[in-house]
This record gives structure tokens, C-alpha cells and sequence, in this order.
């Protein structure tokens, strides 16, 4: 068709070529467009028109993506502190022409493991549900097009609430001795150790000492040392706590549950004399005969509990034996006489006439205690 052709821009607004030197419009009717700019883009049609008439072509789109250029970026991700279990976004944007690609690595550029927890959002960010503790660590957001590629590193720090590690256990301990309650916790940040008693403070005094490890120690424990002890593991994400009980045995001078008492066995068999105590520190009982300690032997043998058996009795065995039961705190005796007979011969065939004697002796137990001072 001949005639003047005519450009427009969409929708109905016709280009003025007078008004901007940058457009051109060729004997072809081809639109040339210099120096484009981000204003220039929209959708054009050609419209030839004469007095016969006119036709247009179809519409067709101009899309600007001006000068290449590096990227650089809008958000750029930030240390972020996390709570086992949860859930936790770092965000990472960027333009630049063209739009860059985002991608991440975990730590020494270690490409993101397969996992359906971690995700890379629309916008470019690091999405991790569920987080655990092997998330934890340095993450870097890469942006890069055709001019260049940028990069932007932030920490996901992973919380743990305390956890005890070792609990301390209830314990019975003797008057004046020590006593330690080990108590140790692992979380993130990592937790303190504190402990109370009763809901306050311990004492401040040289018996009470917690140590770096967490334990509690108190020395030369005393009778109102007794009772419940909390050990507390205490961070800025959580406070745990476990209780013990202590109690005291307080030092007691041995006593007699069995004291020994005079007996008369027959030549030739075995005699067990009895004596146990009672006491704390527990006591330890040895024996004396007539004034010598009695020694393991095939003769003698004292029992745990502290019975002396004296085997295959004779004459020489009779006496006067003691029974001591010593602590640290003191100790307690008890003494009691061993009469050993000879055998009787029921025939009399071995018989010898013997001045008529007569003896008579009775029981006696001594028992003496004696506390150290």
C-alpha cells in the first residue's frame, strides 16, 4: 500500500518522531529507536493509511533489559540464632541486568545437602524446618549473572536448651567427712551451674565450694549440713533442675548388740564366743586373752561379725577373753571367762581318786566404753 505510514505506540497514542530526535522511521516504514531507553519499551504497531483506507500490523512487544550490569544486593543475610526444632529463614536478594541467579553452600563452599528440610524460597532465601544440630555453621548466598557473581556469608547459630549431662545421686555420708555432688549440663550457649539449697543461696564459707567442672563439695559435713541440695543448669534459653538428698550419719562410740558372756565347753570341741557392735564409723572388733591379742591362726579365728571361734579347746585355752569394738570415735569392751572341762570317762575305767574339790565362780561380764576425746 502506498501513502504515509504511521507508528504508534500501544495503546492508541501515536509516536511523535519531531519531539524526540531518537526515533527514526525508515523509507521501509522500519521504526529505528536509538539510544534505547527503559521508557521505550511497551508494545507497538505499524498503521498504513491513505485515503482508501488504512491497515495495521500486529502488535508486537518491546522489552528493555538495558546495559548489562554486575549484581549487587537488596537483602543480604544476617547471623541468625535458632532453637533446636524450629525453623529459620536467611534472606538473600540481588539485581542486576541481567537478574542474577541466587544459589548457597554450607561452610568451605560445600554444595547444601539433600535434605526436604532445606529449601531455597522464591525471593533467594535459605529456608531450614526442624533445625537440628549439625545445621549449625557458616552459610554463603551467591548471586551471579554474566558480568559477575557476588557473595554474602552469615552464621546460623543453633540453641540447645540444657541438658544434664551427669545428675548428681542421694548420699549418705559420715559427720566430718567430704562429700561431692557431680553436676554437669551440655546446651548452647553453654549453661552455668548453680547450686541452692531450700530454694536459696548456699552458704558463703569455705566448706561450700562448687567446682569449674559444676560439682558441689562440702567438707567436714555436720548434722545441719542434712538435707535437699538443687543443682541448676542455667543458660539464656532454658533452666534445668535435678535435686539430692544428703543425709548425716552422725559419729556414734560403739555398743553391743552381742556381748560375750563366761562359758564352759568340753575339752577337744570347738567354742564360738559371741560379740557384735554397732557404731559409726561401723566398728572393728579384735580380741584379747588374758591381756594378748588374739592373732588368726589355726586356733583362733574371728568371724565378720566379730565371733572368736577358738578350735579343738583345751585346758590351756580357758581364761579370761575380751571383746573390743573400735571406732574413731572411741571404743567399747566386754569380757567374759572361757572354763574349759577335761573329758569324763563314762566306764571309769581310767579313773584316779582325786581330792574332792569344789569350785564355784559366777558369770561375770565387765563392759567398759571409752570415747576418744
Amino acid at each position: 500500500m502506498s501513502g504515509l505510514s504511521i507508528l504508534t505506540r500501544h495503546p492508541s497514542n501515536a509516536l511523535n518522531m519531531r519531539d524526540d530526535s531518537r526515533l527514526n522511521l525508515l523509507e521501509d516504514g522500519t521504526l529505528m529507536i536509538q539510544d534505547t531507553r527503559e521508557t521505550d519499551q511497551g508494545v507497538y504497531q505499524c498503521m498504513a493509511k491513505n485515503v482508501a483506507g488504512e491497515v495495521k500490523t500486529s502488535e508486537v512487544t518491546l522489552r528493555y533489559f538495558g546495559a548489562p550490569s554486575r549484581p549487587s544486593f537488596v537483602i543480604q543475610p544476617q547471623n541468625t540464632e535458632v532453637l533446636v526444632g524450629e525453623s529459620v529463614t536467611l534472606e538473600c536478594s540481588a539485581t542486576g541486568q541481567p537478574q542474577p541467579r541466587v544459589s548457597w553452600t554450607k561452610g568451605d563452599r560445600t554444595p547444601l545437602p539433600t535434605d526436604a528440610r532445606i529449601n531455597i524460597t522464591p525471593s533467594g532465601g535459605l529456608y531450614i524446618q526442624n533445625v537440628n544440630q549439625a545445621d549449625g555453621g557458616q552459610y554463603t548466598c551467591f548471586a551471579s549473572n554474566n558480568v559477575d557473581t557476588i557473595h554474602a556469608t552469615a552464621y546460623i547459630i543453633v540453641q540447645a536448651i540444657p541438658q544434664f549431662t551427669v545428675t548428681p545421686q542421694d548420699q549418705s555420708v559420715l559427720e566430718g567427712h567430704t562429700v561431692d555432688f557431680p553436676c554437669e549440663a551440655a546446651g548452647y550457649p553453654q549453661p552455668v551451674i548453680a547450686w541452692t539449697r531450700g530454694g536459696s543461696p548456699l552458704p558463703v564459707d569455705r566448706r561450700h565450694v562448687v567446682l569449674s567442672t559444676g560439682t558441689l563439695r562440702i567438707t567436714r559435713v555436720a548434722p545441719h549440713d542434712q538435707g535437699l541440695y538443687e543443682c541448676q543448669a542455667v543458660s539464656p534459653v532454658g533452666t534445668v533442675r535435678t535435686s539430692v538428698q544428703l543425709t548425716i550419719q552422725q559419729r556414734v562410740t560403739p555398743v553391743f548388740t552381742n556381748a560375750p558372756r563366761d562359758m564352759t565347753v568340753e575339752s577337744g570341741t570347738d567354742a564360738q564366743i559371741p560379740c557384735s557392735a554397732q557404731g559409726e564409723p561401723e566398728p572393728v572388733i579384735t580380741w584379747n586373752k588374758d591381756g594378748v591379742q588374739v592373732t588368726e591362726s589355726g586356733k583362733f579365728h574371728i568371724s565378720p561379725e566379730g565371733f572368736l571361734e577358738v578350735k579343738d579347746t583345751g585346758l590351756a585355752d580357758g581364761g579370761r577373753y575380751e571383746c573390743i569394738a573400735r571406732n574413731s570415735i572411741g571404743y567399747s569392751s566386754a569380757s567374759m571367762v572361757l572354763t574349759v572341762q577335761g573329758k569324763q570317762d563314762p566306764l571309769g575305767l581310767h579313773s584316779h581318786p582325786q581330792p574332792q574339790q569344789r569350785a564355784e565362780r559366777c558369770a561375770q561380764m565387765q563392759v567398759m566404753s571409752f570415747s576418744a576425746s
